[in-house]
């Protein structure tokens, strides 16, 4: 076995490189072993603008190959596994984020282990005190003796997992659960979303309207869209996770829809506008790759404090669900993550059916 680092793209709209598609290869069977569908699948076009260098962070990854295959003409099934490691420019200078993921048809060799071992002196060159990464457990909520408790007091992993059991082993923490949940789409959902739309409308009342858009932000929208963006940061329950506030602008907005062209994805978002002030006061967004328009992935969705209390969660939420079916006739499901402990949001997706499909665990490590 051996490793090599991916080439920096020289832009996001690069040709991806031969390690890139093996990359995109291995988390797809990956992803598909424990999900049993490829709606989180990153293409190789998502990738290589994922690689590509922004403003706001750097991304490095490394590619684990069999021996004597050459990295540059590899094919796609040639990956074993790989790695990332992300550091943050504009805020979370003490953070860096890693990801290791092995082939399911290769795992108990030692390629996991390897991969790590290739990450260490790109990370402790990188200066960052706290290490985080994210890992999916399939199943109901671990109990008993050998269960690890998140340090925000919801949620616990089992401790006997491998995955688990050696990131206790390398120091990490368990600080946080998120649920991720699936709403399976059809026309029962339909008219269960126009109907908490309604519902929710009549709270709201006339101080606000709804606006929705594809993909690219109405002009006279960004700025609040950009506020609400860094609100985003640190208005989520983040138990005893050290992220920053991000620093958002019109810039950074176009710069992230962008990327997200260049990346192939499509998005749908609605927003909530209070009439007398013209402010955005909640919004909700959706994303899929337009290679596979059946697998929805929710985005952030969030209510400036100063305009809770109206119900504008789930009026943003249920609207846009709506939008989306009328704007992507082939969704068939929508994926979300919330905090386990954010009861407001787990309301809203459960009133609109989301259901639950296991836990993933946030692991922090401090050095």
């Amino acid at each position: 076995m051996q490793i090599h680092r991916v080439p920096t793209p020289s832009a996001p709209d690069a040709e991806p490189h031969p390690l890139v598609h093996a990359m995109a290869e291995v988390g797809r069977a990956s992803l598909f072993a424990e999900y049993g569908h490829e709606d989180f699948t990153d293409s190789p076009r998502y990738l290589t603008v994922r690689l590509a260098d922004c403003p706001e962070r750097t991304t490095a990854a490394w590619v684990a190959l069999p021996d004597g295959v050459d990295p540059d003409a590899c094919a796609p099934t040639d990956g074993l596994g790989w790695a990332t490691l992300a550091v943050f420019l504009t805020e979370d200078h003490h953070l860096a984020h890693v990801h290791i993921t092995t082939h399911p048809d290769h795992r108990g060799r030692g390629h996991g282990r390897a991969l790590w071992d290739a990450v260490q002196p790109d990370l402790h060159a990188s200066g960052r005190t706290t290490w985080f990464c994210a890992v999916y457990a399939p199943g109901a909520e671990a109990t008993g003796p050998d269960a690890v408790v998140a340090k925000s007091g919801s949620g616990a992993l089992d401790g006997t997992r491998p995955v688990n059991r050696w990131l206790l082993r390398e120091g990490f923490e368990l600080e946080q659960c998120e649920r991720p949940s699936t709403l399976a789409l059809g026309e029962g959902v339909l008219a269960r979303a126009a109907s908490l739309e309604r519902e929710a409308g009549a709270v709201a009342g006339e101080a606000y309207e709804l606006v929705h858009w594809a993909d690219e932000a109405p002009e006279h929208l960004v700025a609040g869209l950009a506020a609400l963006n860094a609100r985003m940061s640190t208005d989520a329950p983040m138990a005893g996770l050290e992220f920053e506030e991000q620093v958002w602008d019109a810039d950074r907005l176009r710069r992230a829809e962008e990327r997200t062209r260049l990346a192939g994805h499509r998005s749908v978002t609605t927003a909530a506008i209070d009439r007398t002030s013209g402010q955005v006061a909640a919004f909700t967004a959706l994303e899929w790759p337009e290679t596979n328009g059946a697998g929805i992935w929710q985005e952030n969705t969030i209510v400036l404090p100063e305009h809770r209390g109206h119900r504008l969660g789930l009026w943003v939420k249920a609207a846009n669900v709506r939008h989306l079916m009328a704007s992507n006739p082939d969704a068939l499901r929508i994926h979300t993550w919330n905090a386990d402990e954010n009861q407001w949001m787990l309301a809203i997706n459960d009133a609109l059916g989301f259901t639950p499909i296991g836990l993933e665990g946030i692991w922090q490590k401090r050095l």
